[in-house]
């Protein structure tokens, strides 16, 4: 019996080997890969930068804000004072009343611990008002007499002086003053202990309170001389009436 052999056809190499054109397309469209991925992560490193640039001018932005919303809440603070104290020192017509204003502004706003205020008497006499005002045990007992530069330059100059100074301890003497004339002032020897010194605010509500203490002072002193004429007015005209009986 003859045995059949089997043919097996054995692939020829252009069969089994892939064309070489295949390979370069292949490879170009690989180095194509590679480049659009390099593009790619330069354009993600290029918007992280970009996002990061912008987040710390948001951060910026952000404390420019709160040192905005700061000052502002600062300056809210300081306008309502100053309304507190020009409300004190025009809330009452009576001299004693004013003068406790004033001495309240100088404790709870302006921080002065040692202070005297001084008026003066329908004679032009400087004199201590005590009312509400911690002077110490060296506080004046009559009229100035002109022994304290301070309280001197405060009185010619008509405006806000500040110490020590040669020839006095006080910090600050301030007029209250009116069309040129000083119808008082305040002298304050020290300050609370939290209270280095004076800043600008300190300041502005110095200069409220030189304008409007001395307008108060005046405008209390005016209707208390009416009220006098008007109770003098009052007695003689029922004096008149009566018959002079």
């Amino acid at each position: 019996m003859s045995s059949v052999r089997l043919q097996i056809p054995t692939p020829s190499l252009s069969e089994s080997s892939p064309d070489l054109s295949q390979l370069g397309r292949a490879s170009r469209l690989l180095e194509d890969a590679q480049r659009s991925l390099a593009r790619a992560g330069d354009e993600a490193a290029r918007r992280n930068q970009e996002l990061e640039q912008r987040i710390r001018d948001l951060e910026e932005n952000l404390g420019e804000m709160e040192k905005l919303l700061v000052r502002t809440e600062q300056q809210a603070a300081q306008l309502a004072n100053l309304y507190v104290a020009t409300y004190q020192l025009h809330a009452s017509l009576e001299v004693s009343d004013v003068r406790a204003a004033i001495a309240d502004i100088a404790v709870n706003l302006l921080g002065a611990e040692r202070f005297v205020i001084w008026l003066k008497d329908e004679q032009g006499q400087l004199l201590p008002a005590l009312e509400g005002a911690s002077a110490g045990e060296d506080a004046p007992r009559g009229p100035y007499a002109g022994d304290d530069s301070l309280i001197d330059a405060c009185l010619e100059h008509g405006a806000p002086q500040f110490g020590p100074r040669d020839g006095s301890t006080l910090l600050v003497a301030l007029p209250f003053t009116r069309h040129g004339e000083a119808v008082g002032l305040l002298a304050v020897a020290a300050f609370l202990r939290h209270k280095p010194g004076l800043n600008a605010d300190d300041h502005e509500l110095l200069d409220l309170m030189a304008a409007h203490a001395a307008s108060a002072l005046l405008a209390a002193r005016a209707f208390h001389v009416s009220q006098r004429k008007l109770t003098a007015y009052e007695g003689l005209l029922g004096f008149l009436r009566g018959g002079g009986s």
